[in-house]
Parts: structure tokens; sequence; C-alpha cells
């Protein structure tokens, strides 16, 4: 009952806060609109970096028209493309089920779990020269091997119902997390703060005040600043930690700013960054030098990023250029909209869209194609498929033997 009531809730709830939608927006303000409030307010010019970003602002500035045009149509079209997508899908009430996806076998998940967790646990002590040293010793493979296992360890983690499970489950995505902050990648950390906060207050039955939550994102803003203050030795004062927290959508924005002074702004373009960021798909060990197939999208589009994040509006327009890349963002929110249909009927799907959604925010619009399609299609969505589909069969595989030994009617 509990869970019917919140699934009404949730199909009633203003479409500007269904969780796709609102954290779509948040990011936007983040990293699309607040960078350019700095650069026209020239703030934290004496700041480490920032006179560097501001001479390559006013470069671009010329440009500024253009770029606020664009990521309105950008907005507009992601929020008409889940729009269109919840029109779709308004009166289809039945429920989904998928055969394969929804029949927990709580023993193979337990076995799942146990070995996940000391892989992890293996891996973190093999590693331990390499962590806490920054960006020092940052090694791709390694970040790329714990962010599956990350990514991984979530969904199943929200999917799984039995206990020990689920606890194991937690424990490895608290040890691969650790692990990925002590490398200096302290954004993924808030993949799984975003999908906890997104299950407490749209898929659980307990009751949680907004005053609770604002709290918790307070903590946890306060927590992430604190530690990029103490990582840097910076100056515990006001201004200081300002400039540390706007630091992030600020020098992700060093890449639009680049891409927008060299004028290569065009309709249509060739999307082989896009396509070829699917072969990051293949584990590494399978194909160890898949990373030398993946164009870097900086080569091609002509664009530079300084501190290394690529903004989501330069892999966008970068690969598909305008019209190209609007529709590409349509399509994503109409995909969006499906998906979140289908979370409120569907254990699957649930833990899929909160996935989805905790990438939104800001991995999304920092990262590029060879990340971000890596954890939203193959992390998160074909790697549980297939080990669920996986342990389907071999149930159905054994069953059927034992039935043949013994003679008995299946």
């Amino acid at each position: 009952m509990a869970s019917t009531n919140r699934n009404n809730m949730n199909k009633s709830i203003h479409f500007l806060l269904i969780p796709h939608n609102f954290l779509i927006i948040m990011g936007f303000i983040f990293y699309l609109m607040i960078p350019l409030g700095i650069g026209l307010l020239g703030a934290f010019k004496d700041f480490p970096g920032m006179l560097n970003w501001h001479n390559d602002f006013s470069n671009a500035s010329r440009n500024i028209d253009l770029y606020f045009i664009s990521i309105f149509f950008l907005l507009f079209s992601y929020l008409l493309g889940s729009k269109l997508g919840s029109y779709m899908l308004l009166h289809r009430q039945r429920k989904v089920k998928i055969l394969f996806l929804d029949n927990q076998d709580n023993k193979a998940l337990f076995m799942i779990s146990t070995f996940i967790l000391v892989l992890s646990v293996y891996l973190f002590l093999s590693n331990l020269d390499n962590s806490f040293t920054g960006y020092e010793s940052y090694n791709t493979d390694l970040l790329g091997s714990f962010a599956t296992i990350s990514m991984f360890s979530l969904f199943f983690a929200i999917y799984s119902s039995a206990k020990y499970s689920k606890i194991f489950f937690i424990a490895t995505l608290v040890i691969s997390n650790i692990f990925l902050v002590s490398m200096g990648t302290r954004m993924y950390v808030t993949i799984p703060f975003i999908s906890y906060l997104l299950f407490i207050v749209y898929y659980s039955s307990t009751k949680v005040s907004k005053s609770e939550i604002s709290l918790i994102i307070i903590i946890a803003i306060l927590s992430l600043v604190l530690v990029a203050t103490w990582r840097i030795n910076g100056d515990y004062d006001i201004k200081f930690m300002l400039y540390i927290f706007f630091a992030e959508p600020t020098f992700t924005w060093w890449s639009v700013s680049t891409y927008l002074s060299n004028d290569i702004f065009s309709i249509f373009n060739n999307p082989r960054n896009f396509i070829e960021s699917f072969l990051n798909f293949i584990p590494t060990f399978i194909f160890p030098e898949k990373s030398s197939y993946i164009s870097d999208p900086r080569e091609i589009l002509n664009y530079s990023a300084p501190l290394g994040a690529d903004s989501l509006y330069v892999s966008i327009f970068g690969n598909f250029g305008f019209i190209g890349g609007l529709f590409y963002i349509f399509l994503f929110g109409f995909y969006n909209s499906r998906i979140y249909f289908y979370s409120l009927k569907n254990k699957f799907f649930q833990s899929y869209y909160i996935c989805i959604c905790s990438i939104l925010p800001f991995q999304l619009f920092r990262d590029n194609f060879s990340i971000i399609n890596k954890q939203l299609y193959w992390n998160t969505l074909f790697i549980p498929m297939i080990i669920l589909v996986s342990i389907y069969f071999t149930k159905v595989i054994g069953t059927h033997s034992i039935g043949v030994k013994y003679d008995l009617k299946i």
C-alpha cells in the first residue's frame, strides 16, 4: 500500500520537479549559468587559475549572445522531449514486467555481492600506493575499474531485497568511493549521495521532511568543500571556500570559452567522438588498446580544457552541431521520461532510473561521451541486465536438468 501511494504521488508531482527534469535544470544553472555570471562580474580574479580563465572568457565574450540562445534552446529541447515522453505514457497504467529482470534470486545475488566485495577489497589493498595521492598518480584504467564497480554496486544496492546482499553491495560501494576520492575524483561521491536522496524522497515509504533533506544537502556540500580545501592546503575563510565551491563549474566552463573563441559553431557535425565512445564499453582486459581508437574530443573539436573537464555544451554541440545537438538532447529527455514511467512500476527500472538521475546534475555536465555513455548504458543497464538474464537462464536450465534427471514434470 505504501508503495502504491508513493507511485501515485510521483505521478502527480509537478513536471519540473520530476527527478530527471529537476536535476538537469540544477545542472544547467550550476555548470552553464553560474560561470557566465562569474565571468561577467569578474569574480575571483585573485585566486589560482582565475586570471587565465578570465582572459579566455574575454576572448569568448564576442559570442556570448550565441551562447545564451543555444543554452536556452538546449534546455527547452530537453524539457520538450521529456514532456512528450510523459504525455505519451500518461494514460498507460499497466504494470511493466520483464521475466528475466523481475525474478530475484537471493542466493545468486548474495554470491555476486560477496565476490564483488572481495574483489574491491583486493583491488583497494593492492593499490594502496596510489591512494590519497590526488592527481600525482592518476591512473585512468584503475579509476575506470573502480568507477564500474561503484556503479554496479550502486545499482544492485538499490535492486536487491535480501539483507546481506544489500549490505555487501553497500560495503563495496563505500570502499570503491573511498578509493575514487583518494585519487582526487571527489565528484564520484555525489553519485551515491544523490541516489540515496532520490530513493528516500521519491521511492521510500518512510517520510522525510524538507528540513531534513535540506540539512543533509548542506552538510554534504560543506563536507566536499572542506575536503577540497584540505587537499590543496587552502585557507578556511568564506571567500576562499566560495571559490572552491564555484571552481568546479567555472573551470569546467573553460572548455566552453575556448570553443566559443575559436568560432567553430556549426549547424550539423559528424558525431565521431560520440560514436567511438561506445568502444569504451569493451573491458580493458579484453581490448587494452581501446583508448587509442577513441578520438580525443579536444583534437577533433578544436578546444582546450586545461583542467581536464569537458562541458556538456561542447560535447553536444561539438559532436552534433546546433540542430543535431538539439535533436540529441530532445531524445535524451524523451528517453528519461520513459525510464521514469517504468521506474514507478518495476524494480529493475527503478534502480536504473535512480542511477541515471545520480549522473545528471554533475557528471553529465563535466565528462565527455566516452565516460557518460559507459555510465548511462553499460555500467548501470547492460551489465546488470546481462547478469540478471544469466541468473535467470542458469536457474531455468538447472531446473530443467533436474526435471529430466528425476523425470519430474516442470
